[in-house]
């Protein structure tokens, strides 16, 4: 079975592999990973976030009921995050937007991100993903 999944092409060659790897773990814990730029457009976002995904999950409400909720995440992979850069993510999708989860996974964090090896990468950004 194959499907579709919405990638945008921008920013440089290990911005480009980290939203590959980003969008393959969060196929790989069976989210739904959905079209950003229709999310920038019905959000009327300024930029359209690397990763936009959605999954579900069951819990137990106050009344003993077993049910399914939906947590959306916005993944953002940054080459060379700031603080700054972070604060702006941070007010663009969580400020302006309810019910999202804002995942930032700096490339920073990685040792020497532009002679790093795939499978490095992949645990990095992996293991950022929850």
């Amino acid at each position: 079975m194959t499907s579709t999944i919405p990638f945008r092409w921008h920013g440089d060659l290990l911005h480009q592999v980290g939203i590959f790897l980003a969008i393959r773990s969060c196929v790989k814990r069976g989210y739904k990973v959905l079209d950003s730029e229709v999310f920038a457009k019905k959000q009327i976002m300024p930029s359209i976030p690397d990763v936009y995904a959605s999954t579900t999950y069951k819990y137990t409400n106050n009344y003993g009921r077993k049910t399914e909720g939906r947590k959306n995440l916005i993944i953002e992979i940054e080459t060379n995050a700031t603080k700054a850069s972070i604060l702006n993510k941070w007010r663009q999708y969580v400020e302006s937007t309810t019910g999202l989860e804002l995942i930032v996974l700096d490339l920073n964090e990685v040792v020497d991100h532009y002679d790093v090896s795939v499978e490095e990468l992949w645990k990095y950004v992996d293991g950022g993903i929850p």
